[in-house]
């Protein structure tokens, strides 16, 4: 007889905040929470208290001033938790992929919510924010604010929630951008290469010039960004080629061709191919579904 396999809990957007973006959950007195999965991102400020928290790869000890994002595709929970009290901010994950294009050049930004969610998946990793008194004291009001939006429900609610929501991460980024621990700039490094990457996405890019953006040589580069990202850094290129295409060929009336000249690709056969690989359907085809859904 063939044992059943336990699958994490899952909980969806559609059900925890099916009308806006961006959502709360206030949670005094955390109880222990099982692994589970959900279809949004998590921003997690531990508040007070202590507990565990428990991914595939790791447990690790929280406590006050403890900040990390949570992407929402890892399992993850908490146990031994003891008078825990967590704020976790909520955001849907469609909306955040256009504020990443206004935020991404924040210095901490893509450290704090791509490298270190990157880390946790594949490494045994703990998160290297901690707010200190002081810090936690100037970014507590912006939580409460947020919170009291959030359960009011007023007409423009989700305009207001996203303004907080953009002055929150803003505010954590300054304070990870101060965090002088080796790990930090180990991430820094490979930071800058991502930001640049973006910034010329329609350019080709070497593997010497990217080496030279982090300050290291090609070997030591080479290993470091595998390392931190999972991908070397040619199949991470093109797949950010990719992820920027999918995003143009749904909002930018422009034919396949323009497409693929804009984010990189010379070669309209290239780019065709590499884009069915990734998403498993041509440009066309995904647009086509995308303004059909």
């Amino acid at each position: 007889m063939k044992k059943k396999k336990n699958h994490p809990i899952h909980y969806s957007k559609k059900h925890t905040f099916p009308h806006t973006d961006f959502h709360f959950i206030d949670g005094k007195n955390h109880p222990e929470i099982p692994m589970h999965t959900h279809d949004f991102g998590e921003i997690v400020f531990v508040i007070d208290g202590t507990g565990v928290h428990v991914t595939e790869n790791e447990r690790y000890n929280i406590q006050r001033g403890d900040v990390f994002v949570i992407d929402g595709v890892q399992k993850h929970g908490y146990i031994k938790t003891k008078d825990l009290y967590l704020i976790d901010i909520l955001y849907c994950h469609s909306r955040f992929e256009q504020l990443k294009k206004e935020l991404s050049n924040l210095p901490g930004f893509n450290v704090l919510f791509v490298l270190e969610p990157q880390q946790r998946k594949l490494h045994d990793f703990k998160s290297t924010l901690r707010l200190d008194e002081t810090q936690l004291n100037k970014i507590l009001p912006l939580l409460n604010t947020f919170t009291e939006e959030a359960h009011l429900a007023l007409p423009w609610g989700n305009v207001i929630l996203e303004s907080f929501f953009k002055a929150i991460v803003i505010e954590i980024c300054r304070f990870y951008s101060n965090n002088k621990s080796n790990k930090a700039k180990q991430l820094f490094r490979i930071e800058k290469v991502i930001n640049y990457i973006y910034d010329n996405i329609d350019k080709q890019i070497s593997l010497n010039e990217l080496a030279q953006v982090a300050g290291l040589n090609d070997q030591v580069f080479r290993i470091l960004f595998k390392k931190t990202t999972g991908h070397t850094p040619a199949n991470y290129i093109i797949e950010q080629r990719i992820s920027i295409a999918t995003h143009l060929l749904v909002t930018e009336n422009i034919f396949v061709s323009k497409v693929a000249e804009r984010v990189g690709f010379k070669n309209k056969s290239y780019f065709v191919r590499k884009f069915k690989e990734i998403m498993g359907v041509t440009p066309g085809e995904y647009a086509k579904s995308r303004i059909k859904s």
